[in-house]
């Protein structure tokens, strides 16, 4: 069951700001945060209809890692934007890889 954060993520509160940031500079303003499993962070944009609510999640490795700016480019290098605006009902994941690069899915599980 995921744990609802209306706050933001305190442990990682500078990569939740510039997530968040990210999200508000393409006009979609974070409306939901949650925790899944304590090892996926997920921000999520709810559009009025007819879209599709938008949902990044970032494992807790990647969050550790990574810096917020260096995570925030990788996003922009990989177009996280247009993965989510096309793969409506599906989740974009940034994850670990087994040889340790950071990776990105696109993910068919519950929003």
């Amino acid at each position: 069951m995921p744990l609802r954060m209306a706050e933001g993520f305190p442990e990682f509160s500078v990569h939740d700001e510039a997530i968040s940031s990210w999200f508000s500079a393409r006009e979609w303003p974070v409306t939901d945060r949650f925790v899944v499993d304590f090892d996926v962070f997920a921000w999520r944009h709810e559009p009025s209809a007819p879209e599709q609510p938008r949902t990044l999640r970032v494992t807790r490795t990647v969050l550790e890692d990574v810096t917020p700016d260096a995570l925030v480019a990788f996003m922009q290098s990989v177009d996280v934007a247009r993965l989510l605006a096309s793969n409506h009902r599906k989740n974009v994941v940034i994850h670990r890889l087994e040889n340790a690069n950071v990776g990105v899915s696109v993910l068919d599980f519950p929003t």
